[in-house]
Order: structure tokens, then sequence, then C-alpha cells
């Protein structure tokens, strides 16, 4: 099977870095192909914050580039661990139109809660579940 790997890497490795890493690994000792595109959040600084909230909501580049790879790879499956900041759900549309299936494997609270914890004041916090929910967490 051949795999498109989908992952926005932190600032500051940590485990999901390491998830995308060690599962990529892992499908190619199986046999599989497995391609990455990635981000870096290291260019939120670099875009400054208007592009970058701009490329939260929707990224022509990712959008592009991504179509332009899945065109030339004849992948049978993507695989998203994160598209947050850069990347954007723009990687589902990409796929869509292409009709390549998306696993989407979530590691924190994001697309729930903008803190991605649901947690706040030491308790567990569920104010945004269900509602569009700016900040609060």
């Amino acid at each position: 099977m051949r795999i498109l790997s989908i992952h926005s890497r932190y600032q500051i490795r940590g485990g999901e870095d390491e998830v995308c890493d060690a599962e990529k690994q892992l499908l190619e000792q199986q046999g599989h192909t497995v391609e990455l595109y990635e981000d870096f959040n290291q260019r939120v600084t670099e875009l400054g914050t208007v592009k970058s909230a701009i490329k939260t909501l929707w990224s022509q580049e990712a959008y592009q580039q991504l179509k332009t790879q899945l065109k030339q790879g004849q992948f049978d499956l993507i695989h998203v661990h994160n598209f947050f900041p850069l990347i954007s759900p723009s990687v589902y549309y990409a796929a869509r139109s292409l009709g390549i299936p998306v696993v989407q494997t979530l590691h924190n609270y994001r697309l729930l809660c903008p803190s991605a914890l649901m947690f706040r004041n030491q308790t567990v916090c569920e104010d945004c579940v269900g509602k569009l929910c700016l900040g609060r967490g």
C-alpha cells in the first residue's frame, strides 16, 4: 500500500512527532511505502500572525502541493497526524478531489478545544464541546 503521512512538526519535538516517525518506520517494515508531507511550526514566526492565522483556516499552498504530490504518488491512503496550524483542513479537500481515503489520528483534543487539552482551572472542561469556541481553553 502507498501511504502519504501528513504532519505539522512542533517547535519542540514531542510525542506526536515521535508517533509519526515510529508509525512510518513500522509501516515500512511491514512492506508499505510511506512518504511524508510535512511542515514545521517554526514557520509561524517567519510568516507572522495574520498569514499564519489565515493558513490555519485554509492553506492554498498546502492544498496545491498536496494535490500535486497525491497525483504523482498514486497513493492508496492518506494518514493525517497533525495539520495545525499551517497545513490546514485543505488536506481533506485535496484528498477528496482525487478520491483518496483519509485516516486521521487524534493525538489531542485540538479539533474540539482551542487549548487542545479540554482542561481548565485544574479540572476537565467540556465548555467548547459541540460549540464554536474560540479561545476559552
